[in-house]
């Protein structure tokens, strides 16, 4: 489910906050008030200036977002618990759970700045800097930008995946949690091009079909075991 909320620019000398909190299985699309647009996946928190903005455009998220940010001659900042990532006028996604071992910052156009204390990068379109949390290492590469934002348009496109990365995604969509009877099962990989308004059921009955994984559903758990 998507729905939409819009903010009229306010000129102000106070900054007031507002908290978006999106539950799993919906999307949310907010337009805030200096014009920027932001796409919010399930289960992310967003917290943003709902007045003050002109100068200051700075955000908080956990979670994953795509931001379309308007050109202005100060910058707009996204801040996550682990990284900071600096704009003036582009397009990007940021995907920082807290349950999740990397923070991924996609890049579609313009250019981006991704700051990790004092270690940074400069990002490209159509690039993706990678943090590992655990490690702390920032890592940058090429990649196929549709494959990490293609879940705003209501898709989800795997190339080559995990089934522990997919299931991951597809357990905030959901609302499901997800328990592996063989680890080895989290290892086996796939390509898909899903609707994520599709019947869970259905899903799975894609994968079960490769003849190389099972699905058990009892309520909203899912076992996973190797055929």
């Amino acid at each position: 489910t998507r729905e939409q909320i819009a903010y009229n620019t306010q000129k102000s000398d106070v900054i007031k906050y507002n908290t978006l909190i999106i539950p799993a299985g919906y999307s949310y699309r907010v337009k805030l008030a200096d014009g920027s647009e932001v796409m919010l996946n399930a289960g992310s928190r967003l917290k943003y200036p709902v007045s003050g903005m002109t100068e200051y455009r700075e955000v908080e998220l956990d979670g994953e977002a795509f931001f379309k940010v308007t050109k202005s001659n100060h910058p707009f900042i996204v801040k996550t618990g682990h990284l900071n990532v600096e704009v003036l006028g582009t397009s990007f996604n940021v995907r920082d759970y807290a349950d999740e071992d990397y923070v991924e910052t996609t890049l579609v156009s313009g250019k981006v700045k991704v700051c990790v204390g004092e270690e940074s990068c400069i990002l490209e379109s159509n690039h993706q800097a990678v943090l590992d949390k655990k490690n702390n290492i920032l890592e940058a590469k090429e990649v196929d930008v549709s494959e990490y934002v293609d879940w705003k348009s209501g898709r989800l496109n795997i190339r080559n995946k995990r089934l522990e990365d997919i299931l991951t995604r597809l357990s905030k969509w959901y609302d499901v949690y997800i328990f592996y009877v063989n680890e080895e099962a989290k290892d086996i990989r796939f390509y898909a091009n899903i609707d994520r308004y599709s019947d869970m059921n259905e899903l799975l009955d894609k994968f079960e079909k490769t003849g190389e994984v099972e699905f058990r559903v009892k309520g909203n758990v899912i076992n996973v075991m190797t055929k």
